[in-house]
């Protein structure tokens, strides 16, 4: 697999051992010892929290960081999972600048984190010349056969970010809710109906206003991202 984007230096492998809180993943390294380490994952995982399994872990040697270790990725069967959203926008914002998603290579990045005619910042606004396009970026990574899910758990952060993307496409401008799924081992991305009400109905209601969907995946090895790869999204 050729790498797009390389995981962060220095990289260790460890075991997997629990996940006593959402941002905390306790693991084993290879001298026995166990520490908590921090996971940049608010989502529940399931199906991702495989005892023992193998883990990457990012070493920030910092001698003040009160967690030395990031989870970057664990090992489920023969897939590499990706476990760190906050490299979620970094794989976006480098397929933008090399143009390599489709019905966008039009656009340049006007700004991060641009905040909405409502308040609530969104991941990236684009521009083409005078045209406008809003982009909120949300992770996925739990599968159900070969089928990715979103969401894994209540989501009213992402109803209020679908709300400022139908301002924006009321407005007039794109708007697009982009999955960002860190695992190649799927087809295609669907909406799960049964997780959150309050979700589904402002999802559909997105639809409805002009928001636009995009679904892209990326392998994994223990050397990093592989090429996007954009799949089609079941609703």
């Amino acid at each position: 697999m050729r790498v797009f984007l390389p995981f962060p230096k220095p990289l260790i492998q460890a075991k997997f051992l629990n996940r006593p809180q959402r941002f905390l993943v306790e693991i084993e390294l290879k001298n026995g010892s166990r520490c908590l380490i921090y996971c940049a994952n608010p989502g529940a995982l399931k199906g991702c929290e495989v005892n023992e399994a193998p883990v990457l872990v990012w070493d920030s040697s910092s001698l003040i960081r009160k967690r030395k270790y990031t989870w970057r990725a664990i090992k489920v069967g023969p897939t590499w999972v990706g476990t760190d959203t906050h490299i979620s926008n970094l794989l976006v914002e480098l397929s933008l600048r090399r143009r390599l998603i489709p019905g966008l290579f039009q656009y340049d990045i006007l700004k991060k984190e641009p905040k909405g005619e409502s308040g609530i910042r969104l991941d990236f606004l684009l521009k083409d010349g005078k045209k406008r396009c809003y982009i909120e970026i949300k992770s996925a990574i739990i599968v159900q056969d070969r089928s990715v899910q979103f969401p894994d758990s209540k989501s009213p952060r992402t109803i209020k970010q679908l709300q400022e993307l139908i301002t924006e496409a009321n407005n007039g401008h794109r708007a697009i809710l982009f999955f960002l799924i860190q695992r190649g081992d799927v087809n295609e991305m669907r909406i799960n109906k049964n997780c959150d009400p309050e979700f589904n109905y402002a999802f559909n209601r997105a639809l409805v206003e002009g928001v636009e969907i995009i679904a892209v995946k990326h392998n994994i090895t223990k050397a990093g991202f592989g090429f996007p790869t954009v799949i089609p999204v079941k609703y």
